[in-house]
């Protein structure tokens, strides 16, 4: 389905490569890790996919922002969108349920390091894509803007766009957002030890 997506907004574009064919997108990061992370055991992984990759797949679907720039969903890529946040919610759901996710403090350690750092790093990696490709935005997690009609809105607003080292940024919004992504990964550390406590305890 996700080649399928590619495809057509290749083909959409009039034949043009652009920044959003490039699975850098936060929800194509999340398969990868999923895939991995219970591929290859991983705990770090396996944080990431509970901790992280499944409140935002989540809060993806509810407020399907992505889906304000489609006319319909009846296409490759509208059905991408659907159906692959639901695939993230659902397969990590499954390995929580049947005891294929694992969280430690160390683990959790590992996850907060590698998702801010994937986070601060994506702020050059759109910011060159954007001048290699003029005619299109590269937004890879999100770290040049927030989609519309998202909460994350409030911290761009909050903050303004500068250019720092030749790149666009704006300060508030990357420092709210890691703070943020942070701050989630702490809940949802938290629902993981509640759910093996209740599960030990019924």
């Amino acid at each position: 389905m996700l080649i399928a997506r590619n495809v057509e907004i290749y083909v959409k574009s009039g034949y043009q490569f652009q920044p959003e064919i490039v699975p850098f997108q936060i929800c194509h990061f999340a398969n990868f890790v999923l895939l991995f992370a219970f591929a290859l055991k991983n705990k770090t992984l396996q944080t990431v996919a509970f901790c992280f990759n499944l409140p935002f797949a989540m809060l993806s679907i509810i407020f399907a922002d992505s889906l304000e720039n489609y006319q319909t969903i009846l296409n490759w890529r509208g059905m991408a969108y659907i159906f692959g946040h639901m695939l993230i919610v659902a397969i990590t759901l499954w390995g929580l349920m049947t005891d294929q996710i694992e969280v430690d403090k160390k683990s959790y350690r590992n996850s907060i390091i590698m998702v801010v750092s994937l986070f601060v790093l994506s702020v050059p990696i759109n910011n060159i894509f954007n001048k290699l490709m003029p005619d299109f935005t590269a937004n890879y997690f999100y770290s040049y803007r927030p989609e519309g009609g998202t909460p994350l809105e409030w911290f761009f607003n909050w903050g303004k766009e500068t250019t720092l080292l030749g790149m666009e940024i704006n300060i508030i919004y990357i420092a709210l957002s890691a703070l943020l992504g942070i701050v989630v990964l702490f809940l949802f550390k938290k629902i993981y030890e509640l759910y093996y406590k209740f599960k030990k305890s019924s």
